[in-house]
This record gives structure tokens, sequence and C-alpha cells, in this order.
């Protein structure tokens, strides 16, 4: 087929830009009514969450990290407080950290299988994986990162 007279680009540009300026004022009542609907339904909602006590979403509560305590001696402005007592204060305090650092150092296999999941969850490349997978373990981002590289040590 060969293009008629109507099938012209001016033609068909010129009648595009009549109809739309004959149209105008029907499209710009219906946007009116579109924003008005989305207002109403707006309203419905809060006036929906204001009558019913929904209950929020449960949060994970944060987990903190334990302050440093350095520990308190008996013989804190005593004189007569030798340097070999103080040094044994501190070997016995550095001794029961590293103690509490193991226990804490366990993982069971609940976690390992959490782990797992979140991995999963938070494939390689996305932001603040490791930040995201601590926090849903509750535990710090270094402890997190040793156990992945251990596993996948004794993987291969």
């Amino acid at each position: 087929d060969r293009p008629r007279w109507r099938d012209l680009l001016p033609l068909k540009l010129s009648v595009w830009v009549y109809l739309s300026v004959r149209n105008l004022p029907q499209t710009v009542q219906g946007v009116k009514q579109c924003y008005e609907d989305y207002q109403q339904m707006k309203q419905q909602q809060k006036e929906a969450e204001a009558g019913h006590d929904l209950p929020a979403r449960e949060k994970r509560p944060k987990v903190k990290k334990a302050k440093v305590e350095f520990p308190v001696s008996d013989h804190t402005y005593d004189q007569t407080a030798s340097i070999e007592d103080i040094e044994h204060q501190m070997d016995d305090w550095l001794q029961e950290r590293r103690v509490s650092k193991k226990k804490a150092a366990d993982w069971t296999e609940e976690e390992l299988s959490l782990l797992s999941r979140l991995m999963v969850k938070f494939p390689g490349g996305a932001p603040g994986r490791w930040e995201k997978i601590a926090q849903d373990l509750g535990r710090s981002v270094t402890e997190v990162t040793a156990k992945v590289r251990q596993v996948k040590d004794s993987v291969s």
C-alpha cells in the first residue's frame, strides 16, 4: 500500500495537537478527580489506623557492645600497693576477659543455620551486608566475618 495524503507526518501532528487542545479540559478534570480520590483514600487509612490500635511491628532489640570495665582494686589509692600486685590484678582481669570472649565466641547450630540463611538473604555485593547479618545474629561484624572465614577454610 502506498501512503495517502492523510498519512503525512505534518498532517498527523496537526490533528494530534488539535485533539489534545480540545480534550485538555477533560484531561485536567480527570487528573483532579484522581488526586481527590487519592487524598480521600489516604484520609480513610489515617482514620482506620487511628480507630484501630494496630500492634506495631516487632523490632529486634539492638545489641549494644558491653563497655570495657577495668578492674577496681581494693588498693586504689593505697601507697603500699606494689607494682607486682597491680600486675597480678591486671593479669587476672585479662584472663577473665579471654575466657568470656571464648564463651561468647561459641556458635550454636541454630546460629550457624541462621548465618547461612542470612548469607543467602543478603548476597555478596549487597550494601551493608555484614552489618545487617551481624545485627540479625546479635553479634559483632568481626565475629561474623571471622566465623565465615573459618567455615570456608574448613570446607576447603
